[in-house]
């Protein structure tokens, strides 16, 4: 039965005189005021407080004041439309340096007109390289092949008259803390960035107009390898370079109108300062005692530093100014309790797996010296774990200069731990929960989502879930955030990404990271394992199902969550190389994938000797089924585009790979017997979930899932990275959601619950990788932060509390709980690119309720439990049926 609610609370507008202003506006990847952009194109997105919108007129200028009569750069017009997200600016070009302003108003279903909405703002960085007027500079006693004392830099300068604006450019081969007169010119970590290296530089843009004084002024820079020549890859250095270089520009503007630069070159003056080693794999080592009081103020004597070399770097290297997330402090944490070991040191636990650095607050005496340790678990004496870790030291160590408490924490090396181990304090006093803290770090994501259920370790697996996605989005979409690799895994984020846009808002950061993906790319087409590729030039698998196939899959996946179709032009020509290097590899296998790739990564009970921890799964079958997926989302991604000759070849091309792949791998839907592979659920899986065989044997494949399920795995999962995403979801999809939710209560191994219960604080890369009956499952690969597994939170979301798109980023929205047995209620909250959404239901005996929020011009469909779908409006429902 089909019916249409109206809400109990209806967003109405046309009651009111005037429509209310439109609210958080944004620009392009949903940026609110970004300062730094550096895209060409920009679009502007805002939400409505109430209603619906029938039209809007946008104006931009180049000063505020001048908003909203007089419109400089833009005067859109009134444009009938319903859009209010990703509209597309049509004015003049931007300039570098140029400050955009910009209003929008709208017009409800009735006709009013809103008030203007309050001004926002988009800075350009320098959006050409031939922008930058100072040099590459370096300190002439660094070494390659060697991890320096991090050199500080100096540049005073004299301002004369008042400064109305100042703006700091820079970029670095490394990362950079920049300082004026003392002060920190931001709150970033690790600026500015990771790019892929050979491929560009990214700049970052910071307003420091409230740090410069009139007269005297020093600029300071401390400079560090970071990813650009510290560890990395498993404890290479050097990968991209040798020694590190910045480069900067700061911008003043006079009240009068006059302008000057202050610019790197050799006149910038280095030494050594207290930050003796600093790595992100290996820690970092300070000592108080070589400090420079006051070297990055005026006044300071620098007579014995060096003078700075200018260094000539490939000028056809672009520099992309970035306005992307920067990865900041987002969380203190206080540990909960603590123990003196019998050696003397002392172990902190902060009661969670976290990533980011101490905060000491340590009595030392001159001269003493200490070092901080840093584990995810303890052995069972009590010790910490560091095996793990494999080669990464992970040792911090402070240096006093002189007795007293210091307060000190690191800022050129981050670590994944939950404890800590303090050697070196004084066996004599008496150890203090307020020694210590820790800093959490990650890129600034917003958080978007929450889910709750009735399930209280679903509520704990939902914790650990986000709390894995704030660890490993540091930048890029890393696998793990403590042993010695840390690198920004494809098959990882491809099977995480729906989850990821659930919990936080993380466009503009996959956004970049697809960069980096497409610099990877190689002239076959074949797509890196880690974006930025840092592999090149070993013999390591490249271009390998499912981890390459990041390269169509996470663009759609965000333009499905978002609506943001700039994401699919931006990669359409990698994605048409990505599956052309699937034609080519396939084209003397008749069609179909080689034996070749990671497959089913760490599927648990593999039964196959070799290849090690790549599962059961045949890899012919699986790189087939991946290439169909490819084909299959390149058809569609053309269709988006408008691209329709395109879409009819891609699509064509799509349905060969499918008909191949049913007719090589199934028989009525059964799994023919091969050499390569056993019949496993990720098999069938794939078969299912990418749409692979003609509809009359999906029953049968079907079927032969849950025998492989109830009967030979007793209601437990038996998937790797690649299939778990897939199990909940694919077994709701074909009407088993009650094995769906089986699989997902279980608490024995291999389950999610299973974890919870040996103390789990996040996802780990194992199914059993800790227990307490037989301790770590190995050292060489078994993280405690690793969030592949945590995929399982978009069937929660969207399948359990029943939240969805029914059309991309949100403009239809479904809401269709599906109940399973023992879960009595279960709610998902998400603030949508238009406005807060929500589904939460509650079943008592056989009554069930279901409360709906529906965000302002949007519209949803609500399928209930009974079979009734109802279309409803924007504005709060409660809906209610019997079962």
């Amino acid at each position: 039965m089909f019916q249409k609610i109206l809400p109990l609370t209806l967003f109405l507008a046309s009651e009111l005189i005037s429509a209310p202003a439109a609210n958080s506006l944004t620009v392009g990847p949903l940026l609110e005021n970004p300062r730094g952009y550096g895209e060409s194109e920009l679009q502007f997105s805002w939400k409505l407080p109430a209603g619906e919108q029938s039209a809007w007129e946008i104006r931009c200028a180049s000063d505020p004041v001048l908003l909203p009569e007089q419109a400089d750069l833009w005067n859109s017009g009134k444009r009938d439309s319903s859009q209010s997200t990703f509209v597309d600016y049509e004015g003049r070009p931007a300039k570098s340096g140029e400050e955009l302003y910009w209003t929008v108003r709208y017009w409800d279903a009735s006709g009013e007109v809103s008030d203007w909405a309050d001004v926002s703002s988009v800075e350009y960085g320098l959006l050409y390289t031939s922008d930058w007027k100072g040099t590459w500079i370096r300190n002439p006693d660094d070494q390659a092949g060697e991890i320096d004392a991090t050199p500080h830099f100096r540049k005073p300068f004299r301002v004369k008259g008042k400064v109305e604006k100042a703006r700091l450019h820079f970029t670095a081969e490394g990362i950079v803390d920049f300082s004026i007169n003392g002060a920190a010119v931001s709150d970033h970590y690790f600026a500015p960035g990771w790019p892929d290296y050979r491929k560009r530089r990214i700049a970052r843009t910071i307003d420091v107009t409230a740090l410069i004084d009139k007269g005297e002024n020093v600029i300071g820079a401390v400079l560090s390898d970071g990813w650009y020549s510290g560890n990395i890859l498993f404890g290479d250095r050097e990968r991209n370079g040798g020694v590190p270089a910045l480069l900067c520009q700061l911008e003043l503007t006079y009240a009068d109108g006059r302008s000057e630069l202050v610019v790197s070159d050799s006149s910038w003056k280095v030494s050594e300062g207290a930050v003796r080693f600093a790595d992100f794999y290996d820690g970092e080592h300070y000592d108080a005692r070589e400090e420079r009081d006051g070297w990055d103020t005026s006044g300071f004597d620098d007579s014995d530093w060096k003078a700075s070399v200018e260094v000539e770097l490939d000028p056809s290297l672009p520099i992309n100014a970035y306005a992307g997330p920067a990865v900041k402090n987002v969380e203190e944490i206080e540990p909960i309790s603590m123990k003196r070991t019998e050696s003397g040191s002392i172990v902190f636990d902060f009661g969670v797996n976290l990533v980011g650095v101490p905060q000491i607050a340590l009595p030392l005496d001159a001269g003493q010296r200490v070092e901080l340790k840093f584990a995810e678990a303890l052995n069972p004496d009590g010790s910490p774990h560091y095996e793990n870790l494999r080669s990464a030291k992970c040792t911090d160590s402070y240096t006093a200069a002189e007795a007293g408490v210091v307060v000190w924490s690191p800022r050129f090396t981050f670590h994944g731990y939950r404890y800590m181990e303090v050697i070196g304090v004084s066996p004599d006093l008496e150890p203090q929960l307020d020694w210590v803290k820790s800093i959490v770090l990650t890129s600034e994501v917003a958080s978007t989502g929450e889910f709750e259920s009735s399930v209280a370790d679903w509520g704990q697996l939902q914790k650990n879930i986000r709390r894995s996605q704030l660890g490993n989005f540091l930048e890029v979409p890393t696998d793990c955030p403590q042993r010695n690799e840390r690198l920004g895994w494809t098959g990882d984020i491809q099977v995480f990404g729906p989850t990821a846009s659930f919990n936080y808002q993380s466009l503009a950061f996959l956004e970049k990271w697809c960069r980096d993906l497409r610099d990877g790319q190689y002239d076959t087409g074949k797509i890196p394992d880690v974006a930025p590729d840092v592999m090149w030039g070993k013999s390591r698998p490249v271009g390998t199902p499912a981890w390459g196939d990041a390269i169509t899959i996470v663009p759609w996946d965000m333009y499905q969550k978002y609506g943001y179709e700039k994401i699919l032009r931006d990669n359409y020509q990698a994605m048409i190389r990505w599956v052309s290097y699937y034609d080519m590899e396939t084209a003397a296998n008749g069609g179909l994938w080689i034996d070749y790739g990671y497959n089913d990564w760490l599927q648990p009970f593999q039964q196959k000797e070799k290849p090690r921890l790549r599962g059961d799964t045949s890899r012919s079958l699986l790189g087939t089924a991946y290439y169909a997926r490819s084909a299959a989302i390149l058809a569609k991604v053309a269709e988006v585009l408008g691209k329709e000759a395109d879409a009819k070849q891609f699509a064509k091309r799509a349905k060969a790979v499918r008909e191949r792949f049913a007719a090589a791998f199934f028989e009525n839907g059964v799994l023919l017997p091969r050499e390569d592979g056993m019949p496993t659920q990720t098999a069938y899986l794939l078969a299912l979930a990418f749409d692979l065989l003609p509809e009359a044997d999906r029953s049968a494949a079907m079927q032969e899932l849950e025998q492989l399920v109830v009967e030979e795995a007793n209601g437990h999962l038996r998937t790797g990275f690649v299939g778990t995403a897939l199990i909940c979801r694919t077994l709701s999809r074909f009407g088993r959601s009650d094995l769906a939710y089986e699989v997902a209560l279980k608490e024995e191994y291999p389950s999610w619950i299973y974890s919870i219960r040996q103390g789990a604080t996040s996802i780990w890369e194992r199914w059993n990788s800790y227990s307490k009956e037989d301790g770590f499952e190995g050292a060489s690969m078994n993280s405690l932060n690793h969030y592949a597994y945590g995929a399982v939170g978009q069937w929660m979301y969207e399948t359990v509390a029943g939240l969805s798109e029914a059309e991309p980023g949100y403009r239809r929205i479904r809401i269709a709980p599906v109940l399973g047995k023992g879960v009595t209620s279960a709610s998902a909250k998400l603030e949508t690119p238009y406005g807060f959404a929500q589904s939460s239901w509650e079943l008592k005996g056989d009554a069930f309720t279901l409360e709906v929020v529906i965000p302002p011009n949007t519209e949803g469909v609500v399928e209930m439990p009974d079979g009734t779908v109802s279309a409803v409006e924007a504005g709060r429902h409660r809906l209610r049926c019997s079962l």
